[in-house]
């Protein structure tokens, strides 16, 4: 839907140099995840991004405040990554940042899971890109489905 798959190296190499709006999504119990993914992209070379998720919530939070706090990190965002595991077990919270993000037109790339495990239909049609833990291929996929405001 939204990744540009032809593009020229002139583009490439703007895209290298561009600080990427990233949202994160995540969830208390799969927090080390969380980290190892932000870790993964902070070491990529010729890559830099900044991460709009804010992992920790304030559990006085209704649901209401929770959705209003998570469009206000998901709104800046050029792309929403979502690890397929944390759809599979909290499937209601990563719903809503998926309809969150389908909403205002951020591309969703998906994370396959580290374990063999099956990837359910509702997952594989909602991401633009779906893509293992590799960091090369998490990188070229943010890169090539980054919305670009105009």
């Amino acid at each position: 839907m939204f990744c540009a798959h032809n593009i020229d190296t002139r583009e490439e190499e703007m895209r290298i140099l561009r600080d990427y709006k990233i949202f994160i999504s995540h969830v208390w119990d799969y927090h080390e995840e969380y980290q190892r993914l932000e870790r993964l992209l902070r070491n990529a070379p010729n890559f830099k991004f900044t991460n709009l998720s804010v992992p920790k919530r304030d559990p006085s939070m209704n649901n209401g405040q929770l959705i209003k706090e998570l469009q206000y990190q998901i709104q800046p965002a050029e792309a929403v990554l979502i690890l397929a595991e944390m759809f599979i077990s909290h499937r209601d919270l990563i719903q809503c940042e998926i309809d969150l993000a389908w909403r205002i037109g951020r591309p969703i790339i998906g994370i396959k899971p580290t374990r063999n495990m099956p990837i359910p239909l509702a997952f594989r049609n909602v991401v633009d890109e779906l893509v293992g833990w590799n960091r090369i291929a998490i990188v070229a996929a943010i890169k090539r489905c980054a919305f670009q405001p105009l």
